[in-house]
C-alpha cells in the first residue's frame, strides 16, 4: 500500500506541463547529456509555430504576463533578414519560464496555436533559418498553404528552382515564385502582376479548380480569379 501511496504523491507532485519535450537544437556544441543538464536549469524558452506577421511587441505583451521577460530574439530569414515563424523568450528566473510553460504553451497568438519549449540558451547566429532558402526546414517541407508561413513551400533541389505545379483546388500565393531563367545562377521571379500568363498551360477545367480554391476574402478571390483567367 505505501508504494502504491508514494507513486501517487510523486505524481501529483509532478508538473508535466513543465517537463522537458522532445526538442533539441540540432547543432548544440555538446552531448545530449550536456544539452538535456541546460534545459534543465534554462530560463530561456523556444517559441514555434508563430506567424511571420507577429511582432516582437506582440510576443512582449503576451509573454510578459507571465514574468519579465530579459529579452526576445526574433527568428529571421537567413537571407532576407525577415521574421520567419519563430523566436527566444529569454525570462530572468527558471520559475517565470515555468510559469510561461504551463499557460502560454498551446495557446493563440495572430490566429496560430502557439508552442514553447526549454531552450539550453540562445547563442548568436541561432535567430537564423537553417533552411536552404533561409527561413526555417519545416516550412520547405509543408504541402499546404499556410498565409500566416508565406503561402505555398518551394520544392528546392540542386537541380532545379522552380515551384512545383499546383495541384487542382490549390493556389499560389500573390507575389513571387523562383522561376528558373536562361543564362542565371539564381531563379527569377515572376508575379501575378506582371502581366505575364504563368497559367497559360492549364486547362479551363484546372483553371476552374483553382479558383474555386482560392483562400482569403471575397474580393481577394476574385481578384485572383481574374487574373487567371
Amino acid at each position: 500500500m505505501s508504494g502504491i501511496l508514494s507513486t501517487t504523491l510523486r505524481g501529483l507532485d509532478s508538473d508535466s506541463y513543465c517537463d522537458l519535450t522532445l526538442y533539441r537544437d540540432q547543432k548544440f556544441q555538446g552531448t545530449n547529456k550536456i544539452q538535456e543538464k541546460a534545459l534543465k536549469t534554462s530560463s530561456t524558452l523556444y517559441v514555434g509555430n508563430l506567424s511571420f506577421h507577429t511582432t516582437e511587441e506582440q510576443i512582449h505583451e503576451l509573454f510578459s504576463k507571465c514574468g519579465d521577460v530579459k529579452r526576445i530574439i526574433m527568428g529571421l530569414d537567413n537571407v532576407k533578414k525577415t521574421p520567419c515563424g519563430f523566436c527566444f523568450v529569454d525570462y530572468y528566473t527558471r520559475a517565470e519560464a515555468e510559469h510561461c510553460m504551463r499557460y502560454i504553451n498551446g495557446t493563440r497568438l495572430d490566429g496560430r496555436i502557439i508552442r514553447t519549449d526549454w531552450d539550453a540558451g540562445f547563442k548568436e547566429g541561432r535567430q537564423f533559418g537553417r533552411g536552404k532558402t533561409g527561413g526555417q526546414v519545416r516550412d520547405e517541407y509543408r504541402t499546404d498553404y499556410d498565409v500566416g508561413r508565406g503561402g505555398f513551400a518551394y520544392e528546392n533541389s540542386s537541380t532545379a528552382c522552380a515551384p512545383k505545379r499546383p495541384k487542382a483546388l490549390d493556389m499560389p500565393p500573390v507575389g513571387t515564385f523562383g522561376n528558373g531563367s536562361a543564362g542565371s545562377s539564381s531563379c527569377a521571379e515572376w508575379s501575378f502582376s506582371s502581366g505575364q500568363n504563368t497559367f497559360a498551360s492549364f486547362t479551363l477545367a484546372e483553371k476552374s479548380s483553382l479558383a474555386l480554391g482560392l483562400a482569403g476574402s471575397a474580393a481577394e478571390t476574385l481578384n485572383r480569379a481574374n487574373l487567371l483567367f
